[in-house]
């Protein structure tokens, strides 16, 4: 992955298609991001609340041609679902899972070279397109691992397998392998990392958020927290650490563990106390086989490491208090 790509398929992703001429403006309503001027051809990280600022899901939303498609965890999937239908009362829309498709990704230095062999053309300036072939139906530039990659939504699952993949040369990333490079990227997984019970801003999933648009559910409980910084836990990374050199320091709870191939050494991510954060700081795990310290996400940096679903530092408002 680091030096030419690998290829995966996405069992655990679901994509959810929003229908109908209130489409834009009832996302728009519901998300914690600002979808003003998005345009088809883009692609933009969001996520659902609940009345008390809870996090319902995140996901990606793809501006495919005029389609609005929520690319979100499968676990998640059915709660998203079920809140955004609840809430279309007197709006034109419906939400729908599209479980024609299955969803393949390429990721590495030359994901371009294997996207091309999809699109069957160049690089475009778009997040996202159409494709239109009897296989490949749409395409988003999206990285996952931390190095330029590229999202197909297929009608074929078994995609992977065909001679046209192998003719590429590159391998095929288990599940296994797929866990150890998102954690390398630092990225959280909801239903594993987080859930429904966490705040945005304990994650610190900011790229999720634009504090002053206009209301969407739990927005001021966000708003409060943020102008107050009243969070008492976060969710960090952490390296391994020798167990005797942590005796005594604050109890990290691991949600995501691994080894990792490029640093060698365990990596994972959990949740510590918010005074407890800063990178460098001693941590006790639950195991006692080793202990940890904080580290800066992500562990790997690549050309996409800055990506808006990495936890990051507390972010400041300019809405009015």
């Amino acid at each position: 992955m680091r030096t030419s790509g690998v290829v995966c398929t996405l069992r655990h992703v679901a994509l959810l298609e929003v229908r109908g001429s209130d489409a834009g403006r009832y996302l728009d309503a519901m998300c914690t991001r600002d979808l003003s001027g998005f345009d088809p051809g883009g692609l933009r990280y969001a996520a659902l609340l609940d009345d008390r600022a809870r996090l319902v899901a995140d996901f990606w939303i793809w501006r495919v041609g005029m389609a609005w498609w929520l690319e979100v965890e499968r676990r998640a999937a059915p709660s998203l679902l079920d809140r955004l239908n609840r809430f279309a009362v007197a709006d034109d829309v419906e939400v729908a899972e599209r479980t024609d498709l299955s969803l393949l990704h390429c990721e590495g230095p030359r994901a371009m070279d294997f996207a091309n062999h999809f699109r069957k053309s160049g690089p475009t300036p778009e997040a996202t397109g159409v494709v239109g072939g009897p296989l490949v139906v749409a395409w988003a530039r999206r990285s996952r691992f931390g190095e330029e990659g590229f999202t197909f939504a297929c009608t074929d699952e078994p995609l992977v397998g065909r001679e046209g993949i192998k003719e590429t040369g590159f391998p095929y990333a288990t599940p296994a392998a797929q866990e150890t490079l998102r954690l390398e990227a630092g990225r959280p997984r909801i239903s594993i990392d987080f859930g429904a019970k966490d705040l945005l801003p304990e994650t610190g999933l900011w790229g999720a958020l634009s504090l002053d648009k206009g209301c969407f559910p739990g927005q001021e409980i966000v708003r409060r927290i943020v102008s107050r910084g009243e969070v008492k836990r976060r969710l960090v990374g952490f390296v391994e650490e020798e167990a005797a050199a942590v005796e005594g320091a604050p109890e990290l709870q691991v949600t995501s563990a691994a080894e990792s191939v490029a640093l060698g050494k365990h990596i994972g991510l959990g949740w510590v106390s918010a005074d407890s954060v800063a990178p460098g700081t001693a941590v006790r795990l639950p195991e006692p086989l080793f202990g940890g310290r904080v580290a800066a996400l992500p562990f790997v940096p690549g050309p996409q490491a800055a990506a808006p679903d990495v936890p990051g530092e507390r972010m400041e408002s300019t809405a009015p208090r």
